[in-house]
């Protein structure tokens, strides 16, 4: 038997509850008793709305099938095990006399004036949603019609930059006021001046035609984007929002059981004789064609052996085919590299980069032997992470597996049990 390793597909937040309230918050009879506020890994944080007196201590399972979660309880004096802040509220209006209902409804009225005033503070910038952003929208170009790129770039204090896509080969623009203030889309901007403009301050807009006079053509009657030049386009935009807290990664381990052979999921070796036949009834046939050709070319051109091998994973033929998203994960174009892994052959996921395929971009997907699994899989190229797909046929390339592809499709995690298991790869 082997050991279980760790795979990186996290479940929803949620989790284990250590043990179930009664109304004085005590664990009723028979319930799993909450861990003291002082156990090892626990720590104190700061909780929006917690009652004076009462703690917030943040936990991270030790044991069990959410091992690694973190969770929180609130605890006070006289409480203890409190899943959640309304709780300790209640019973802190009732412990001192006061109408718990009452204290909720305070509680509630609190934490609807601060989210008021958070979106208030939105607006103020122009970063409007749903109706109040099209009638700012609207309200802006009913005077000065629609507002560019290039014209954006012209504003006294405004500047703009773009960096390159790697994943889809587009290059995406920003704007920057002089406030600082950062804008990822031009209607934002028009929805700022349109707002400031619909509460009669209009020296918030500047003079947008002397900046649409400042404008500069490439001699061909396209307006020049300063945001979008080569000279402007970077790794990495200057201003990057502080990188949001994740949620720790939950341990998930995955089974043989947990994959379902899918008939969506075919392997065709392309740029042979009877690749067009087997393309006949995938979708786009002629583009994966064409695509293939100009991959090849590339590879070429870059040093890989004229035979170098190329193979499609066909990709989901609508959105109603189950599991469409882990298909469509590792559906494309794999390539085979010059090495071997596992001592076989194996494949790594390639693209053309860019709308007009003048370069190649490769992910992290590819299709290898895990000799210790014994079976095809695609997913990281490491033993200890499981496929997103398996073919169970031991042969010495791939292409003459007789077995069908397997997805990873996981049952509920309460209906797992502790059978023998591998990683499952992140399907985003």
């Amino acid at each position: 038997r082997r050991p279980p390793a760790a795979a990186p597909m996290a479940p929803k937040r949620g989790g284990e509850k250590p043990a179930a309230e009664g109304r004085s918050g005590a664990p009723k009879r028979g319930g799993k008793k909450p861990a003291a506020e002082g156990d090892a890994g626990g720590k104190e944080i700061h909780q929006e709305g917690l009652p004076e007196g009462w703690k917030a201590i943040e936990k991270v399972y030790q044991t069990g099938s959410h091992k690694g979660k973190v969770y929180v309880r609130f605890s006070s004096d006289k409480h203890t095990g409190i899943c959640s802040v309304r709780k300790a509220i209640e019973l802190q209006a009732a412990d001192t006399g006061k109408d718990p209902a009452q204290a909720l409804a305070d509680y509630d009225a609190a934490k609807k004036a601060a989210a008021d005033a958070k979106k208030a503070q939105r607006e103020s910038r122009g970063l409007l949603e749903g109706r109040k952003k099209v009638e700012a929208v609207e309200f802006f170009r009913a005077k000065f019609g629609k507002l560019d790129g290039a014209t954006v770039c012209k504003l006294p204090g405004w500047r703009g930059e773009s960096k390159l896509l790697e994943r889809c080969g587009q290059i995406c623009a920003r704007y920057y006021a002089p406030s600082g203030q950062v804008y990822s889309l031009i209607n934002q901007i028009e929805a700022f001046f349109g707002f400031h403009m619909m509460q009669g301050e209009d020296n918030h807009v500047p003079d947008i035609e002397a900046a649409r006079a400042l404008v500069e053509d490439d001699g061909k009657g396209k307006k020049v984007n300063t945001a979008r030049a080569s000279e402007s386009v970077k790794e990495e935009f200057s201003y990057v929002n502080a990188p949001k807290k994740r949620k720790q990664d939950v341990v998930r381990v995955a089974r043989i059981e947990d994959y379902r052979a899918s008939k969506d999921l075919q392997m065709i070796p392309l740029l042979r004789d009877d690749s067009e036949a087997a393309l006949a009834d995938t979708p786009d046939p002629e583009e994966v064609l064409a695509a293939a050709e100009d991959i090849h070319r590339q590879l070429v051109e870059r040093g890989f052996d004229v035979d170098t091998e190329l193979l499609y994973m066909t990709p989901a033929r609508h959105c109603r085919v189950p599991n469409v998203r882990m298909i469509n994960a590792v559906g494309g174009i794999y390539f085979r590299q010059a090495e071997t892994f596992s001592g076989r052959p194996y494949y790594q996921h390639v693209r053309l980069l860019g709308p007009d395929g003048a370069g190649l971009a490769c992910s992290g997907n590819y299709i290898s032997w895990s000799s210790h699994w014994s079976h095809w899989k695609i997913g990281n190229l490491d033993e200890g992470k499981a496929g997103l797909a398996i073919c169970r046929s031991d042969v010495e390339a791939v292409t003459d597996a007789d077995q069908p592809w397997m997805l990873y499709e996981p049952p509920p995690e309460e209906d797992r049990s502790d059978e023998e298991t591998e990683d499952a790869d992140d399907a985003d």
